[in-house]
């Protein structure tokens, strides 16, 4: 929805942007590589906005660098696409390994006598966990991953709340992280529970029911100037909702490619990714600017909680 805003707005000023061919991997890493493999040797589009889920972009750009097709993802922040993304892949959102280091710190702050870690077993969700495991020095006394699309962790919460732990740390998706929320209180388990940044999405919120209120999580920083006003507006008047900075991360990668284009010497992949790595703008999520490997330079992240079923910036002592 934020991609599309932004093609509206360019349509309106005459700037160069063409279309956009949207295609639903359904988050399946063999399905984004059939599209992936289409958009480059068929359809030849010189840039490639996504994919959402990190194992998903992990998985389709070893076709973006083959075929020289710029990838540009709103929300894949595995830390490992920094070096594995290779030359063509950039992303719109910062990396992971910012986040752990920020997670860890507040939950050593918070001094629990043991704590157990749930991740999904996958390149962001084992990533993130173990850029955690690295800084966080007290006990960790379950530490295990989980499938992708998980819908019963009552053993695991079960053996969890047998070793006594007095926090869960959960590197989930929003549906996962929600379901898993949801079963720990119906088991009685009364620990404080902390999320990423995707905890944050309406669809968490709206799985995990009244059991989201008290949930910790990581969010990416939320900035409120005159950009994401504008778009916000914009987004209501299109849907009702309030935009998030999911919304604006689709929003930016769009006007991101757009400066792109203005300055590339042609619309092939090579000049585009060169004509990236010179974009700078304030955008509606934030600042933009893209170091060499593609991350942005800018990372910032901020603590948040979930009361009366909507998140707020995390106070000390106003749990």
């Amino acid at each position: 929805q934020g991609a599309e805003l932004a093609m509206r707005e360019l349509e309106t000023k005459g700037l160069p942007l063409l279309s956009i061919d949207f295609q639903d991997d359904q988050n399946i890493a063999k399905n984004a590589v059939g599209i992936m493999n289409s958009f480059c040797t068929i359809k030849r589009y010189p840039v490639v906005i996504g994919a959402a889920g990190s194992s998903v972009s992990m998985a389709i750009a070893p076709l973006a660098n083959q075929y020289r097709v710029v990838q540009i993802s709103p929300l894949s922040s595995s830390e490992e696409l920094s070096v594995k993304g290779d030359d063509y892949f950039f992303r719109v959102c910062p990396a992971d390994d910012q986040q752990a280091k920020i997670l860890a710190k507040w939950v050593l702050e918070r001094t629990y006598p043991k704590i157990a870690v749930i991740y999904t077993n996958n390149s962001w969700g084992h990533g993130l966990a173990e850029s955690f495991k690295k800084i966080y020095s007290d006990e960790i006394a379950v530490y295990e991953g989980t499938r992708e699309g998980e819908t019963d962790f009552r053993t695991l919460l079960t053996k969890i709340k047998g070793e006594g732990c007095k926090a869960i740390i959960s590197p989930t998706y929003p549906k996962e992280g929600g379901i898993l929320v949801k079963q720990a209180r119906e088991l009685g388990i009364n620990c404080d529970l902390f999320g990423a940044d995707n905890w944050g999405a309406p669809e968490f919120i709206e799985i995990a029911g009244e059991a989201a209120n008290g949930c910790f999580f990581i969010s990416q920083y939320s900035y409120n100037g005159p950009e994401f006003q504008h778009l916000n507006e914009e987004y209501k008047k299109i849907t009702g909702k309030d935009a998030d900075v999911f919304v604006a991360y689709g929003y930016d990668t769009v006007y991101a490619i757009s400066q792109a284009f203005k300055t590339s010497q042609a619309n092939k992949g090579a000049d585009i990714r060169a004509a990236l790595l010179n974009v700078t703008f304030q955008g509606a999520s934030g600042y933009i600017a893209f170091a060499s490997n593609g991350d942005l330079k800018t990372e910032a992240f901020e603590k948040k909680i979930i009361l009366n079923g909507k998140s707020q910036v995390y106070k000390k002592g106003k749990e």
